[in-house]
């Protein structure tokens, strides 16, 4: 009889992985807001001056003459300013040169021009009132308006970082957008702005800098939390050249930093009235978060989501939540380590493992969250483990290690970071059985679950062999210091062996070359696995709690490091409409998040245990996971400190 739905199981199966069996991830879109400088531009006022500017002017006499002869009044009121400058006049100019900045049918040379006044009068207004508050108090050293109630100091701010923001704008379509680009631009009364852009500590060298956009030009959607920062300056977000004929093997090929532009004023207020030499500096605002000008503290605008969603929502790595189970060959590689920042000796990796039916993707919420720590942000960087997810975890944990010594091997040759000798491991769901059997001590127990027979005794090939021997046989690999478990089936999900689970073993297409190598083995050495073993090699069979992987893991494979876990509870009202509540009966006893039970998430020994009330693809973002995440990465760092120098030096890029 023919099937008249083909692909029933694979609708049922699908149907079934938001509720159950699969660890999908977030999504994280990045869309092009078109209208955010227009937005900003409206708010500081478009077609008149604030009554503040305008009382100014009318004590000045200038009132009549900014309506009739504008560029008359600015050039009045500059002489004056610059004869006896005032808060209230250098207020004034900055909101005056906004204004004409966006009159009608003003070219771009000129439109640069008042941009770059406008910056520098709200410049001096902002460090002339910083100073006037650090006379009535000399202990303050931060930027900071006389007047606490005086709205003008947050307006200049505005009208500063608005001034620049399009003039990179006017730049960019100039072609100078990246460090090292220049160019002169004469306007109609005789000046001359010869403009630079100057690399001050980005975190990629010049050459490999790419496009460059404005953070204010993206919206973020699929986050919860924008880590960013208030002051002076410019977010960007600079993306790192793309090479078509690099093979890239250790960042993503859409890797993105933050940056942030900052224009810098000469003390001299008369100098904005002659030819300029303008240097736009461009900071990494996770290394400088201010510096200090005329004895002030300035503190930076900083944007770190920004760059973030957009190298990953660019990536390609979301289609491999599925991709990657169903066409296991998709990474020809197998796993591969993938940093999402430059490499940074000092700093002390952490390595993120996604479970199954997900990808690196999924770990946005918690980069993004843990780079709002300015403590954990100089003392950690982030790598992301991809691999397929159709394969049983062992394949993957040994593709793991492999990894682990790859990139020591490049980014640190000589082994000379001991930072890296700190590698913390955090694993959701499968990816903490991964991370677990990276910092374990196999012996005999995962082979000897496998086969009754000594491996040196089979008659297989060399190559085989060794293939075999680097999955069964392992130790505990010598970077990880810690691992974090969120959600991991420790002893198996009982979901692998319900008819959701069968659907899933039938869908899984494991990585060809573990399909061939299996056939070898069967091959030069049959029955040593036994028939039902051999048929039984994704994913989905290795969770099953009476797999030969998970038996020997909750015998006697533990890590040998300190480890944490963190489990998912669901409260027992929202059991009843969840798919493995059908499953595995509403009134089960185990139950725990969904997908892994309560007592297959707890591992004796663990340094500390979170209960969170979330389901299984959402634990790890639950605010007391992340809250766990911070703390134990906290205490990691200072027991660390004993063995690290300080972090945070900035070195070359591999």
């Amino acid at each position: 009889m023919s099937n008249r739905f083909p692909f029933m199981p694979l609708v049922a199966f699908l149907v079934g992985l938001p509720c159950g069996a699969g660890c999908l991830s977030l999504r994280v879109d990045i869309r092009r807001d078109t209208g955010a400088l227009d937005n900003l531009s409206a708010s500081l006022g478009k077609d008149s001056l604030s009554e503040r500017t305008m009382a100014t002017l009318r004590t000045e006499g200038l009132d009549s003459e900014w309506k009739s002869r504008p560029g008359f009044a600015v050039g009045q009121l500059f002489r004056t300013t610059v004869d006896s400058p005032t808060a209230d006049r250098l207020f004034a100019l900055s909101e005056m040169h906004h204004q004409m900045a966006g009159a009608w049918r003003v070219p771009p040379d000129e439109v640069l021009r008042h941009h770059y006044l406008c910056a520098g009068f709200a410049h001096h207004y902002l460090l002339s009132a910083s100073a006037e508050a650090a006379a009535e108090d000399e202990r303050r050293a931060t930027l900071a308006p006389a007047d606490a109630f005086d709205p003008r100091f947050r307006l200049a701010c505005d009208l500063y970082n608005h001034a620049l923001s399009r003039a990179l704008v006017i730049l960019r379509a100039m072609k100078v957008s990246r460090p090292g680009d220049a160019i002169r631009v004469d306007s109609a009364d005789g000046g001359t702005l010869d403009v630079s852009l100057q690399d001050c500590g980005l975190s990629i060298p010049p050459h490999e800098v790419g496009a460059v956009h404005l953070a204010s030009e993206f919206s973020v959607s699929g986050l919860s939390t924008q880590v960013v920062g208030y002051g002076l300056g410019v977010p960007l977000v600079v993306e790192r050249r793309r090479d078509p004929k690099r093979v890239e093997k250790l960042y993503l090929s859409t890797m993105s930093v933050p940056a942030t532009a900052y224009l810098n004023f000469s003390d001299d207020l008369s100098s904005l009235g002659h030819c300029q030499a303008v240097t736009i500096e461009l900071h990494d605002p996770r290394r400088t978060r201010g510096f200090r000008v005329r004895d002030r503290m300035v503190p930076l605008q900083r944007n770190l989501t920004a760059p973030l969603a957009y190298g990953l929502a660019d990536s390609g790595l979301e289609r491999l939540s599925l991709k990657g189970f169903f066409r296991g060959d998709l990474l020809a590689d197998g796993g591969q380590l993938l940093l999402l920042e430059p490499y940074e000796k000092g700093k002390i990796p952490v390595v993120l493992v996604h479970g199954l039916l997900s990808s690196p993707v999924t770990w946005t919420p918690v980069v993004n969250d843990l780079m709002a720590d300015p403590e954990i942000g100089r003392n950690y960087q982030f790598w992301v483990f991809v691999y397929p997810t159709s394969q049983p975890f062992a394949v993957t944990a040994s593709q793991l290690r492999a990894e682990l010594d790859r990139v020591r091997k490049r980014v640190d040759p000589d082994g000379s970071d001991k930072a890296i000798d700190r590698t913390v491991l955090v694993g959701h769901s499968m990816g903490g059985l991964v991370s677990r059997m990276a910092a374990s001590d196999s012996g005999e127990a995962v082979w000897s679950a496998l086969s009754s027979r000594r491996l040196d005794e089979l008659a297989l090939d060399a190559d085989t062999k060794q293939a075999i021997s680097q999955v069964v046989y392992f130790k505990p690999h010598p970077q990880v210091a810690r691992v974090v478990f969120a959600a991991t089936p420790h002893h198996g999900s009982v979901l692998a062996n319900t008819a959701l689970g069968r659907v899933g073993r039938a869908l899984a297409r494991p990585p060809s070359k573990l399909m061939e190598r299996t056939r070898t083995i069967l091959r030069q050495a049959p029955g040593v696995l036994g028939s039902d073993l051999a048929s039984r090699l994704t994913s989905v069979d290795s969770l099953a709690p009476d797999s030969p992987f998970i038996l020997a893991m909750s015998e006697a494979v533990v890590p040998s490091v300190p480890y944490h876990t963190i489990a998912g509870i669901l409260p027992p009202a929202s059991r009843g409409v969840r798919a493995e509540s059908f499953l595995l009966g509403s009134d089960n006893e185990l139950y725990g998040d969904g997908v892994v039970p309560y007592v297959s998430a707890r591992l004796d020994g663990a340094q500390s245990e979170v209960l969170v009330m979330a389901d299984h693809t959402t634990v790890h973002h639950h605010p007391r996971a992340l809250a766990e995440f911070r703390r134990v990465l906290r205490l990691h760092m200072r027991e660390s400190e004993s063995i690290l120098p300080v972090s945070g030096t900035r070195k070359g890029q591999p």
